[in-house]
């Protein structure tokens, strides 16, 4: 296994099976994995989400159960999905959490051919 696998990274045996990882040791090689079915979908339910810690895979999911509950209009999820990352981009602690998120709003815009209100571009590259 990757040293980067993490607990709580989802992870397929050869059978193509998907299992979780709830402890890994790097010292010895030594992988305890979650074969369960409902613990598997459960800790997978925003999809497959490796490389997270066990505190920003928390908040991540946290955000997202709370976006999915409060409306199912893809505007809004992403206007929430804004809403959070103008909260924690300004915190260096949260970098890697606000990419997570950013990809996940950058999903919805493109299964739903939504295209983002505002963005920013280099001077260079815009022509008037």
């Amino acid at each position: 296994m990757s040293n980067s696998i993490r607990p709580g990274d989802t992870v397929f045996v050869r059978s193509g099976d998907p299992l979780t990882v709830l402890e890994r040791d790097s010292a010895t090689g030594i992988t305890k994995l979650d074969r369960e079915p409902g613990n598997v979908k459960h800790n997978s339910r925003h999809g497959y989400i490796n490389g997270l810690s066990r505190e920003n895979r928390k908040i991540f999911n946290e955000i997202l159960d709370d976006i999915k509950a409060s409306t199912a209009d893809p505007e809004e999820r992403i206007q929430k999905l804004r809403d959070h990352l103008n909260e924690i981009e300004g915190d260096p602690r949260q970098l890697i959490l606000a990419r997570y998120l950013r990809s996940e709003m950058v999903h919805i815009m493109n299964s739903h051919g939504l295209k983002p209100k505002e963005f920013t571009m280099h001077d260079s590259r815009v022509r008037s």
